[in-house]
């Protein structure tokens, strides 16, 4: 069984690679990593491709002499634009992890007729946070986002933004691992191989988690299929494109979304996140079960919504049972989220061991977890 500074050097190798962004040589490097992983587990892999529409952008945002740290805004419209007069406002967040009034703030800026939209991400000491966006056709203006905490020196100025944007054929992949196919419906465990900046906490860690967890539901005889899949921050993609072949008929599926080992490491220690959660259709008495594992490593266990969060709602069509695990934790979706900032060999090892116990009783009501 993999050591948690195994899983822990799995983490740091992936945020190494850099933006972990769909349809980028990151994110082929990604897939090419976790391909690697996968055959030398003993997997099968195949791949499974799919074209899209892919938001090539860059943007700068100067305030002075000094550069202030901001993302494009994807598919906020194409084109190139200097300007010294952008529309600048703060964004409402929910959590410190999403604009609740990102499309009112967008429209203020086109009914202001500004070229480009400089919009933050919360109040005076918000982090720069990187929004998930579905690939369609934008009325615009350009939209940049910048932390909340440099909001007012980019309103005062004096500000100069640059972007240019345009869309061009992107091509990525889902990577399949397959353990002991033998023809008997398989266990699936899914998960994201992309998102926004290096992703240490948001994906890293899902992604080691799972592959430890496939590799031992296959130890223990069961036919695994492991669904890697990209284009999750760009409304799940790779996932949609995959199960629109409806190429499996799963046993059941465990979800490792994002967040799962991620928290605050502080002196060393992490203490894991709170805002996570478990979305799960199982009848109430393994309901029960699932929710004090999990409570474990902090993780609450909520019986199905009628949409659930992230990739899960792409697999409830199933009608298996289904376990989903997502959330969010202090720098989530920023350039924060970084290896030593969010998580520990210890806190990984920990969330690993109670998500394999999870996954045995999601597969077999009867099992017993100590």
């Amino acid at each position: 069984m993999t050591s948690g500074g195994d899983l822990y050097a799995f983490v740091e190798r992936y945020s190494a690679l850099g933006e972990h962004r769909t349809g980028t040589a990151v994110d082929e490097a990604t897939r090419e990593l976790v391909a690697a992983e996968l055959e030398r587990r003993g997997a099968t892999v195949t791949r499974a491709s799919y074209e899209f529409d892919r938001y090539d952008a860059t943007a700068t945002v100067t305030v002075g002499d000094r550069n202030v740290g901001c993302v494009p805004l994807f598919y906020s419209g194409s084109g190139s634009v200097t300007t010294a007069a952008p529309y600048v406002a703060a964004l409402e967040m929910l959590g410190g992890v999403a604009a609740l009034d990102l499309a009112e703030r967008r429209a203020d800026a086109r009914t202001a007729g500004a070229e480009v939209a400089v919009l933050a991400t919360g109040d005076g000491e918000g982090r720069l946070v990187a929004e998930n966006v579905v690939p369609e056709a934008d009325a615009g203006p350009l939209t940049v986002l910048v932390a909340g905490s440099d909001c007012a020196r980019v309103a005062e100025g004096p500000t100069t933004v640059e972007m240019v944007a345009r869309v061009v054929p992107g091509h990525s992949e889902t990577v399949l691992g397959w353990f002991g196919a033998d023809g008997t419906p398989p266990v699936v465990v899914t998960t994201p191989l992309s998102g926004w900046f290096t992703c240490a906490g948001e994906r890293a860690t899902g992604i080691a988690v799972a592959l430890e967890t496939a590799t031992e539901l296959a130890a223990a005889g069961l036919s695994v299929l492991v669904v890697a899949t990209t284009g999750h921050e760009l409304g799940h993609l790779g996932a949609k494109a995959w199960l629109r072949a409806d190429p499996v008929e799963p046993r059941v599926v465990l979800h490792c979304g994002a967040s799962l080992a991620a928290g605050v490491v502080t002196n060393g220690v992490c203490e894991l996140s709170e805002a996570r959660i478990a979305m799960t259709n199982v009848e109430p008495g393994r309901l029960d079960r699932l929710a004090e594992i999990l409570a474990r490593v902090r993780i609450t266990a909520i019986p199905g919504p009628a949409t659930w969060g992230g990739e899960g709602e792409e697999w409830r069509r199933f009608g298996v049972p289904l376990l989903s695990l997502s959330g969010g934790f202090e720098g989530f979706h920023s350039p924060d989220d970084l290896p030593n900032a969010v998580t520990t060999p210890a806190a990984l090892a920990c969330v690993f061991e109670t998500v394999l116990a999870a996954a045995h009783l999601l597969v077999d009501p009867t099992t017993s977890v100590g």
